[in-house]
C-alpha cells in the first residue's frame, strides 16, 4: 500500500502532497492521538543521526500496530524532499485515517506521513533553570519509550515554564522521569545517572547517543531510579534532546549546580548535536 505523504515547509510557505487518501473523514491523529513522530535537525540536505530517527519510527510502528508500514518508502521520499532543504528543523509524523468511526482500527486504513520543516533556530546560550512540574507523568508501560502523538502531559508541564531558559522536570510519585521536552542526566557520587523509562517517558535519541558515547569513553553511568531528593543532592545535571544537544542545568529549584561539570562531560565525550 502506498503511503500518503505531505510536505509543509514553513520556511517558504510551501505545501505539497502525493497519494492523497481516499477518505480523511476520520483522521486518527486529531481524534485519538493515534500515531508517532520524531523531530530532528537538517544540515546540508541531510537529517542528522538519521538512523536513530528511522529506528524510532520503526519501533513506534511496531508498538502501535501500524500494519503495512513502509520505512523504505519514507526514507526515499525524505531523501528527495531534502534535496531542496539545506537547513532547518524537521518534524516527521506518522498517523492513519479510515472511513469508519470508533477507537478500533479498521482493516482498511491509510497511513499518512507528514513532513513539517521550520526555520533553524540556534540553541539557547543560557544554562537551564529547572524546577519540578506540578503536572505528573501519566503511567502506561505499554506506551513507555514511544514518542507517540498524545503528549498532553508535556503540553501542561511546558506551560508551567515561565522563562525561555527554564525546563520543568516531570515525575511519578517523586521519582524523576524526564523534562517536558527532554531527557535528564545527573551526577551522583561521580556516576552519571539517567532515569529508567519503563513506566513513562520518551527514549530520546540524544539520550541513547550519550549512553553509547559513555560506554566508549568508559564514563561511569547508570540507568536507574532517580528521586527528586537524588536530583536536588546531585553534583551536576543536564537535560538533552536532538535540538538542544546537552543543556547544562545551573539550578534546580533553589539548589545551585555546577554546570561546568556537564560542559566537561560534553567535551570528554566530544559530543555534538
Amino acid at each position: 500500500m502506498a503511503l500518503f505523504f505531505e510536505l509543509i515547509d514553513f520556511r517558504h510557505s510551501h505545501h505539497q502532497s502525493e497519494n492523497r487518501p481516499i477518505n480523511t473523514q476520520w483522521a486518527r491523529d486529531s481524534l485519538f492521538g493515534d500515531g508517532f513522530f520524531t523531530t530532528g535537525v537538517i544540515e546540508n540536505h541531510q537529517l542528522l543521526n538519521s538512523e536513530y530517527h528511522f529506528d524510532r519510527l520503526e519501533s513506534g510502528a511496531r508498538s502501535l500496530l501500524f500494519e503495512n508500514f513502509d520505512l523504505e518508502q519514507i526514507k526515499n521520499t525524505l531523501k528527495e524532499s531534502l534535496k531542496t532543504i539545506d537547513k532547518g528543523i524537521l518534524r516527521l509524523s506518522v498517523t492513519r485515517s479510515q472511513a469508519e468511526r470508533g477507537y478500533a482500527v479498521s482493516k482498511q486504513t491509510q497511513i499518512s506521513v507528514k513532513l513539517v520543516v521550520t526555520p533553524w533556530t540556534s540553541p539557547l546560550k543560557q544554562d537551564c533553570m529547572a524546577f519540578f512540574a506540578d503536572t505528573p507523568v501519566s503511567v502506561n508501560p505499554r506506551l513507555a519509550g514511544i514518542k507517540h502523538l498524545n503528549r498532553l502531559d508535556n503540553v501542561l508541564a511546558a506551560n508551567e515554564c515561565l522563562q525561555e531558559n527554564s525546563e520543568s522536570i516531570m515525575c511519578i510519585d517523586e521519582q524523576v522521569v524526564c523534562g517536558s521536552r527532554s531527557n535528564l542526566f545527573c551526577l551522583i557520587n561521580n556516576i552519571w545517572k539517567t532515569p529508567e523509562l519503563d513506566l513513562a517517558g520518551i527514549e530520546g535519541i540524544t539520550r541513547a547517543r550519550i549512553i553509547e558515547s559513555m560506554k566508549k569513553q568508559d564514563v561511569q553511568f547508570a540507568v536507574t531510579r532517580v528521586s527528586q531528593s537524588d536530583l536536588l543532592n546531585s553534583q551536576a545535571a543536564f537535560v538533552c534532546n536532538s535540538l538542544l544537544g546537552i543543556w547544562p542545568i545551573s539550578q534546580i529549584e533553589d539548589k545551585k549546580l555546577d554546570a561546568n561539570l556537564a560542559r566537561h562531560l560534553q567535551s570528554q565525550l566530544d559530543f555534538t548535536r
